[in-house]
């Protein structure tokens, strides 16, 4: 909703291009909550299953998306981008898009260029990135935890805040192209991991019910203002990007615990 706004409002909703990030939390948080199911139930992961699961998912509303780009390309667009068109398509069918973007310079606020047709498929490249190196991780964790050695979240949670505080550092240092951090996969990494580790740690917490109703409350707050606080003129991911991502947790963390905000966001 908040990305639909986005571009429907851009000049009322200014921060809507912020539930990219809700997503990378909440796609970091149901990824590894089923790997961390399936790990502790069977004391293995199906690393074949998973990936089939989610290709079958993907893979054929993307190929409509895809191929209807590129037909619409050859009918409506100059023959000049023509090829261009093409390799970000095949970019995104191979989920490099992301990377394509950043090997061209692209800055995503750029007024007044035409923006590939695909462009938008530079999120679910990064999340296929995640998908692509994450379960093996975890899947070796759960092959160490099968063997007696420690419980299976006690050795994914470690890895998890690596990747969190090093993505995180490499998203706020200042680097000479600030504008193609947009779309790296280092830059955007800490936020699936967040989800990762609100799955791993956060869920397990013995927090009161009314705590519980309190963050999730609070985290809805937070989302609503990084819609409408944060613009283009921000150094964007960063520190402010923090805003959205830790208000997702916390309305994870909240759940349906009574009072919280569980009831009217399920509407």
């Amino acid at each position: 909703i908040a990305v639909l706004i986005f571009h429907v409002w851009p000049k009322i909703f200014r921060g809507g291009f912020v539930g990219v990030d809700v997503f990378f939390v909440i796609s970091g948080f149901l990824i590894t909550s089923l790997l961390i199911a399936e790990g502790e139930a069977t004391g293995r992961v199906s690393l074949l299953r998973f990936w089939a699961r989610r290709l079958m998912r993907l893979l054929p509303a993307a190929s409509v998306v895809l191929l209807a780009a590129l037909v619409g390309a050859i009918f409506f667009l100059p023959r000049t981008e023509l090829v261009g068109t093409a390799y970000h398509t095949m970019a995104a069918a191979l989920y490099y898009e992301n990377w394509a973007l950043v090997s061209q310079a692209v800055d995503y606020w750029a007024q007044g260029t035409a923006p590939s047709p695909v462009q938008h498929f530079w999120s679910l490249s990064i999340e296929e990135q995640f998908y692509f190196a994450w379960p093996p991780l975890v899947a070796l964790a759960a092959f160490i935890a099968h063997l007696g050695r420690a419980s299976l979240r006690s050795l994914a949670l470690p890895l998890l805040l690596i990747v969190f505080f090093s993505s995180l550092v490499l998203s706020v240092l200042p680097i000479a192209e600030a504008d193609a951090a947009y779309f790296k996969t280092t830059t955007r990494l800490w936020e699936l991991a967040l989800g990762a580790i609100t799955a791993v740690w956060g869920t397990k917490l013995e927090i009161r019910q009314w705590v519980r109703a309190l963050l999730g409350w609070l985290g809805l707050v937070m989302v609503v203002a990084a819609i409408l606080w944060i613009n283009e003129t921000m150094r964007f991911p960063g520190w402010v990007a923090l805003l959205p991502t830790l208000g997702t947790a916390f309305m994870i963390v909240g759940h349906d615990a009574p009072y919280a905000p569980f009831r009217l966001l399920s509407l």
